[in-house]
């Protein structure tokens, strides 16, 4: 009965009794390969980091199997097949809408009880000095989570380690953050500084007639790379800057678009386009198209990039020097 208003909507709304509405290429559940380690150590937004009661309560079941193995088996199994699942997801931080581990929080109505038989089996030792710094210690935190001291989704173990215990952010601590991803399109390299530049790609189309690409019908597709992301960097990320020629026959012509994608077992996601302001352009003259791409969070670093030019909207077109080049975080 409770799931029932879901699967009217998604009757009402697709014909479907049941819909899978992530479709998203980028994400999803990696149940061959979980991201548990992640979940619960990582400084980005780890379960046990963030809420270290979590770890005493997780603990419990130890006096829980001495004293009442009836209901530990229950609950570790609950908690073993709960934590398979939400650190499956490809995305295992849950983006920025939530401080911790937001995907446990049903699972702290069951580890009540493995924390009561431990605080029980205890008597009053530990308390006062462990149990209550550790809840201080979680209040805190989430007040620097409410008032952006701790980031929502760049957190790394040197940041943490800058503003532990503080409630401003000091003086450079946030170059300690990862990457700050555009969350339009507009995707542009500020500074360079911080990054080292080499080209992954350069294609001049010597070997074509007059050294150009001939974009037709027929031949709607440049040559462009094709690499998977960890022959790309080590790093967590890399900018791309693409660019290209096409000699402007008619400004009143579509032009064909620079296509930049990643794909995930053949599928695409983080699919950008760039197409040439050819309006106001001097006809039988070439101009240049130029343009940022960040990668995405990748799904695995065996995810490949795709550049290429396409002759989407078809005429015949002329490019030439399509670049692409690199730039990896020092």
């Amino acid at each position: 009965m409770a799931a029932s208003p879901q699967l009217l909507y998604w009757q009402a709304v697709t014909g479907q009794w049941v819909f899978y509405s992530y479709v998203n290429a980028g994400e999803g559940f990696d149940f061959t390969s979980p991201h548990i380690a992640d979940y619960l150590f990582s400084f980005r937004k780890g379960w046990f980091v963030y809420t270290p009661l979590a770890l005493l309560m997780v603990l419990g079941s130890i006096v829980l199997w001495r004293k009442a193995r009836h209901l530990f088996w229950p609950i570790a199994a609950f908690l073993i097949i709960d934590l398979y699942v939400v650190s499956s997801w490809t995305n295992w931080w849950y983006a920025g809408g939530s401080y911790s581990a937001r995907s446990m929080l049903p699972a702290f109505t069951l580890l009540a009880l493995p924390f009561g038989y431990a605080l029980v089996g205890s008597g009053r030792k530990w308390l006062l000095p462990v149990t209550v710094p550790l809840i201080l210690l979680n209040l805190f935190q989430t007040w620097q989570w409410n008032h952006g001291v701790i980031s929502k989704e760049r957190m790394t173990a040197a940041y943490y380690a800058a503003v532990f215990g503080r409630t401003s952010i000091p003086a450079h601590a946030q170059r300690l953050l990862l990457v700050d991803r555009p969350l339009t399109e507009e995707e542009t390299l500020e500074d360079a500084s911080g990054y080292s530049m080499k080209v992954l790609y350069e294609n001049e189309f010597n070997d074509r007639p007059d050294s150009t690409y001939a974009l037709t019908p027929e031949d709607p597709f440049t040559p462009g790379p094709d690499v998977k992301f960890k022959d790309l960097t080590t790093r967590d990320h890399v900018w791309l800057r693409i660019s290209a020629r096409l000699l402007v026959a008619d400004s009143t012509a579509a032009p064909p678009v620079i296509v930049c994608s990643f794909h995930h077992i053949g599928e695409t996601y983080k699919y950008k386009t760039m197409t040439w302001n050819i309006a106001t352009a001097t006809e039988n003259a070439w101009t240049t198209l130029s343009f940022d791409y960040i990668t995405p969070e990748v799904r695995s670093p065996e995810d490949n990039l795709k550049v290429y030019i396409w002759n989407q909207y078809g005429g015949t077109h002329q490019v030439d020097d399509l670049r692409v080049e690199v730039f990896e975080p020092k």
